[in-house]
């Protein structure tokens, strides 16, 4: 009976690390250019947040339900991820904490990024990297990536209200910036030659 069961408990860690390894080839991807564009262009980042994202997918997968849908969930997980990221840097950034831990240079887009964009694409990205990171991702989640409300007031911890109140602080700081979020293109077949703040939503779109 004891072998039988460490046989049973075998194949469904088996059949649990497949299914894991499945949607980490189907998403990561997605996940890493999302990651990217919340970052700044900055591929540590993004591969920071990838890690985490599927991290937490190893610790709750046996919790989530089979009518889920995993894309949604992995992008919302992504964007907490990228948050948490964002308020680290924040408080690392503030003029005391420099103080004891040194002058940090501030990261900046990584070469590789860079080389894909021209000049008028680099100063988008530089204006989104420049908002806090609330309306940061709440500006990605509305208006780049159609995603719920009430998704983006759960990612944020804050009611929905407050959520779209980000996002319009968001946009409006892009405006005087010079950027007008209106008129959304068609992604192109390289995902990395395009628009920082026009990626493809992840997955299929929201609504």
């Amino acid at each position: 009976m004891a072998d039988a069961s460490a046989a049973l408990a075998a194949r469904s860690t088996a059949s649990r690390g497949t299914a894991i390894a499945a949607l980490y080839e189907r998403h990561k991807d997605r996940l890493f250019h999302v990651a990217l564009r919340v970052g700044g262009g900055r591929r540590s980042f993004a591969e920071d947040v990838v890690h985490d994202v599927f991290v937490s997918l190893l610790h709750r997968y046996d919790r989530l339900a089979d009518t889920d849908d995993l894309g949604a969930w992995l992008y919302r997980v992504a964007m907490n991820a990228a948050l948490t990221r964002l308020r680290r840097e924040a408080v690392r950034a503030n003029p005391m904490v420099r103080f004891f831990l040194g002058d940090l240079q501030p990261e900046v887009p990584s070469a590789d990024v860079r080389a894909r964009l021209d000049e008028g694409k680099r100063e988008a990205l530089a204006a989104l990297a420049a908002l806090p990171p609330r309306e940061r991702v709440a500006f990605c989640m509305v208006h780049l990536d159609d995603a719920p409300l009430a998704h983006v007031a759960s990612v944020l911890g804050c009611s929905v209200s407050y959520a779209c109140k980000l996002a319009q602080r968001a946009e409006a700081a892009l405006v005087r910036a010079g950027y007008s979020p209106g008129g959304k293109r068609a992604p192109p077949a390289d995902p990395m030659a395009e628009t920082p703040l026009h990626t493809p939503a992840f997955g299929v779109r929201y609504g």
